[in-house]
């Protein structure tokens, strides 16, 4: 017998709660994974166009305006990344998780009595400042914790769950808004965001105490003592910002005009949502093999990789042509985007000491963000200046071609896999029972 398993339960706290199982690292990986799934983006960003109808008929509002609400809430969710990452490196991540869900759930239930534009753009902002505790940068810290040479399979398990939020939020949107109205619907999301995530964030999420050694070989300076300044200096850094940001300009700009383009050229509008829904899939299969891969390949060859698949995806949108069926940019927009986060949170570990990871990621996570406001900005003017999305897309198919090769500037990982002792899976839980 172990002395931390003669250690007595926490007082207050069940011996049921210290069992194993809910203490291996694969658990805390699963429900970092189901608690994406229902906070974060997909909760609201893939809901509002669900409710957007509703909510105009019934307030009188014009489409422009209660969009407005969602843009505040996207870029107030960029400005506050970095900031939201110093708090976690700082405090922790529990906290600030738990803190963050509560009152993002107050007001999401808010919405309900919004009766101004005032009013409901006010809580959408208000969301944008306190909801970066439920996005993937508190998650993926603490990923980048618990798991070191299966770290990019771990990190694409986790970052999977955005992809399934995004296969069944919509549909559960549609029922909550038949049963209840887009005012009730709202509270139905806040009360599903608590069942989903509080719980994993109560009792089962968790960093790991000891960090995982490093081999002596590439031992650095003290994470605790590393500095932010310096970091931000390296070009390793920039390069990972200016990469995420322009593939989410490019995919994420793209994705939300996909229905609209593909009814533009005669497709049903059944099928234009059946291939969004493969998109959604295949965004999926991205964030696992992307994952998986990292683990056996040195990641910026994966990255650019990415990025000549998003180049890609833009050529068959931008030709058009009867020989290249849709589904082909459909499949490779989606596995790009499945790819991304996991590959950024991947290599900002590598590049970066742990004590940094969650002020690093923030950075990288805004730039996405900010990134993908700007795409979907920019598809809306080049359609309503010239009614053709062709000019936006051919530009978008140029910056992601020649911005994939900034990968391979990287150079070798400044804090490596370990390379020798027991694999993951078999020091891991040992470590989780210590704890």
């Amino acid at each position: 017998m172990t002395d931390a398993s003669r250690r007595p339960a926490a007082p207050g706290q069940p011996s049921l709660l210290r069992h194993p199982f809910l203490r291996h690292p694969w658990t805390i990986a699963g429900a970092s994974t189901l608690a994406l799934t229902a906070g974060g983006l997909p909760l609201l960003s893939l809901t509002f166009g669900v409710f957007l109808k509703s909510i105009t008929e019934d307030t009188g509002w014009t489409r422009a305006d209660a969009s407005l609400a969602m843009s505040l809430m996207l870029y107030l969710t960029a400005v506050i990344s970095p900031v939201s990452g110093m708090v976690i490196d700082r405090f922790g991540v529990r906290g600030p998780l738990v803190a963050s869900l509560l009152l993002t759930a107050a007001a999401i239930a808010g919405l309900a009595l919004a009766h101004s534009l005032a009013a409901f753009c006010a809580l959408f902002a208000f969301i944008g400042l306190v909801n970066w505790g439920q996005q993937p940068v508190a998650y993926l810290k603490v990923v980048v914790g618990w798991f070191d040479r299966s770290r990019g399979l771990a990190l694409g398990v986790v970052n999977s769950g955005l992809g399934i939020g995004a296969t069944y939020m919509p549909a559960v949107a549609a029922l909550l808004l038949a049963e209840f109205g887009w005012r009730g619907a709202y509270v139905g999301l806040a009360a599903l965001l608590l069942c989903v995530t509080l719980p994993g964030a109560l009792f089962v999420i968790r960093e790991k105490e000891a960090p995982v050694p490093l081999p002596a070989t590439v031992q650095r300076a003290g994470e605790g003592e590393a500095s932010l300044r310096a970091a931000l200096a390296t070009p390793a850094f920039w390069i990972l910002v200016a990469s995420a940001f322009v593939l989410a300009v490019a995919v994420n700009g793209t994705m939300p005009h996909l229905v609209s383009l593909f009814t533009d050229r005669g497709m049903s509008m059944g099928e234009a949502v059946g291939l969004m829904g493969l998109a959604g899939a295949f965004g999926v299969v991205g964030r696992l093999g992307a994952g998986f891969i990292a683990d056996r390949v040195f990641a910026p060859f994966i990255a650019l990789g990415v990025f000549l698949l998003a180049a890609c995806a833009m050529g068959v949108l931008w030709l058009n042509s009867p020989l290249l069926p849709p589904a082909l940019a459909v499949i490779a927009l989606g596995l790009s985007l499945g790819a991304e986060v996991d590959l950024m949170g991947y290599m900002a570990s590598r590049y970066f000491p742990k004590a940094l990871f969650a002020r690093i990621y923030g950075f990288i996570f805004g730039a996405l963000i900010c990134g993908s406001g700007v795409g979907v900005y920019a598809m809306g003017r080049t359609y309503d200046a010239l009614k053709t999305y062709g000019p936006c897309i051919a530009v978008f198919l140029g910056l992601v071609f020649l911005t994939g090769f900034l990968s391979l500037r990287l150079g070798p990982y400044v804090y490596p896999p370990a390379r020798h002792g027991p694999a993951d899976a078999g020091k891991e839980p040992q470590a989780a029972s210590a704890a």
